[in-house]
Parts: C-alpha cells; sequence; structure tokens
C-alpha cells in the first residue's frame, strides 16, 4: 500500500537558500519546486557538521586602534588635517583612560601602520611629530626603532622562493618596511624631529654593513637590498648635504661605488652598480 506524501510548494527565495546551503556544506540532496525531492540522493547524508561562524565583536582598546588605522589609510594631502584631529582625539582617550599596557600597543600599531609605505613618509611623520610632541612614549619608541633598525641590518638573508615561498614572501615584507622606515627617519628629520647628524649615522652604518659583505659571495642580493636603502638617504639628503658642507663626501663615495668591479666584489652585482649610476645623476641634475 502506498501512502502518497503532501507537496508543499516552497517560495523561490526559500528555494534559492536551500541550494546554498547545499553547496556549502557539500549536501547531495535535489530538492524540486513541487514538494517532492530525490529519495535516493536524500538518503546520501553529509558528513560534515554545520558550524556557525562566530563574529568576533571588537571593543574597547580595539575598536579604538581600528578607527586609528582606519584614518592613517586615509591619511592625503587634502585629508589630513581632519584625519590628524580625529587620531590625536582618539589617541587622548588612549592616554587619559588606558593602562600603559594600552598605550604602547596602540603606539606600535601606529608606527607600524605608518612604517609599511614609503610614498606617504613625509605626511606620516608630519603626523607623527604631533604624537612626539605630545607624548613621550613616542618619543622612546622612535629610539628604540632606530636601535631595531640597525640590528636588523646585520641579519638581512636572502631567502629563495624556489626553496622556501612563505620565508621568501617574509623576507620581501620585511625589505619593503625597512625602506618605509627609512623615508621616515630622512623626512622625521625634515621635520627636525631627528637631526641630521643622527641621520648621517644612520647612512654610515648601512654602508659600513654594505661594504663588509659586497667582499662576500653570496650576498648579492643583500647587498642590493642595502644599497636600495642608501639610495634613499643619499637622494633625500642632498640639499642637506650641501648645507652641511659634507656633499662632496658622499658624491666622492657614490662615484665609487658606481666604479667598484662586480668581479672583485664576489657580493656585488651590476644591479647594485647601477644603483650608485642613478644616484650620480641625480647628484649631477640628470634626473
Amino acid at each position: 500500500m502506498c501512502v502518497a506524501m503532501e507537496s508543499t510548494i516552497l517560495p523561490l527565495p526559500v528555494m534559492d537558500v536551500i541550494k546554498q546551503l547545499n553547496i556549502q556544506f557539500k549536501d547531495k540532496r535535489e530538492y524540486r519546486n513541487d514538494g517532492k525531492y530525490n529519495k535516493r540522493r536524500h538518503d546520501r547524508r553529509s558528513t560534515e557538521p554545520f558550524n556557525a561562524t562566530v563574529i568576533q565583536k571588537k571593543e574597547g582598546i580595539d575598536v579604538i586602534i581600528a578607527s586609528i588605522k582606519t584614518n592613517l589609510f586615509k591619511l592625503t594631502e587634502k585629508t589630513y588635517e581632519a584625519v590628524s584631529i580625529d587620531v590625536m582625539e582618539l589617541l587622548e582617550t588612549i592616554m587619559e583612560e588606558s593602562t600603559e599596557e594600552e598605550q604602547i600597543q596602540v603606539m606600535n600599531e601606529i608606527f607600524d601602520t605608518m612604517s609599511v609605505n614609503k610614498i606617504f613618509a613625509s605626511l606620516y611623520s608630519k603626523l607623527y611629530k604631533c604624537c612626539y610632541e605630545k607624548y613621550d612614549i613616542f618619543k622612546i619608541k622612535l629610539s628604540d626603532e632606530i636601535m631595531k633598525y640597525k640590528n636588523n641590518l646585520e641579519t638581512i638573508v636572502f631567502v629563495n622562493a624556489n626553496e622556501n615561498y612563505e620565508d621568501f614572501c617574509k623576507y620581501n615584507s620585511d625589505n619593503e618596511s625597512r625602506k618605509a622606515r627609512t623615508c621616515m627617519f630622512v623626512h622625521m628629520m625634515k621635520r627636525e624631529i631627528l637631526t641630521f647628524k643622527q641621520i648621517e649615522e644612520l647612512l654610515e652604518y648601512v654602508c659600513d654593513e654594505l661594504k663588509r659583505k659586497m667582499k662576500i659571495a653570496g650576498n648579492k642580493e643583500v647587498v642590493e637590498e642595502l644599497s636600495e636603502n642608501v639610495f634613499i638617504f643619499l637622494s633625500l639628503t642632498m640639499t642637506e648635504m650641501k648645507e652641511q658642507n659634507i656633499f662632496g663626501k658622499w658624491k666622492l663615495f657614490v662615484e665609487t661605488m658606481s666604479k667598484a668591479s662586480v668581479s672583485e666584489n664576489k657580493g656585488y652585482s651590476s644591479r647594485s652598480k647601477f644603483k650608485y649610476m642613478d644616484i650620480l645623476d641625480i647628484y649631477n641634475g640628470k634626473k
């Protein structure tokens, strides 16, 4: 004896939702919009459990950090006044109402966000000066970052993408961050947060590391990265070097590097050599 099943016609929106859930959770049942379904496929139930997506709600310090970072990403010449006011107001809230640990967390997020893109280094350094002049922890942070910058120069290790692609991506990311920091430091000097002497000391530190590594085989990529940072220092400080009467000293260094032998210096490459030729073009007014 057969018992007839009662048919129920489902609305189209409901059918669409069911189809999407089938796709997402690999349920192979086929539903027809006539109240019937394929019994054979109905018996092949999905073995994957349904796990509801949990959306973490940001609260307290995380909300302020997110707001500050959002504002920093909006920063342009046109938006600077409004964005800087918003950031400083959010920062004031943190400094008045949060623990020392939370203040340090926010400060680190601000510096890290400002150090990811060298294109905006001038604007970021301008805003950092506001933080630097108002809160002492930003002075401490800058000193720590300069020391960290020096230490990192000694530990740069090239990673081949064919050997470890994940580490290669991190290597490139670290390089970009380093160049962004170099730009930030130079623009901080231009805004009188750092002195020219401090910038020249950083430049000399990079050059000493470069000259040491270019003599050792296997360092070509590292020397190229160091040369990129030398390029930033020297191309952005030409005016200050002339004012300090040391332009001739650094032009001589660039000329020497542009003539250095690739065959005699096992860690030196044509790419690095061309970078110094580019600096010479800038110094000679060709670029």
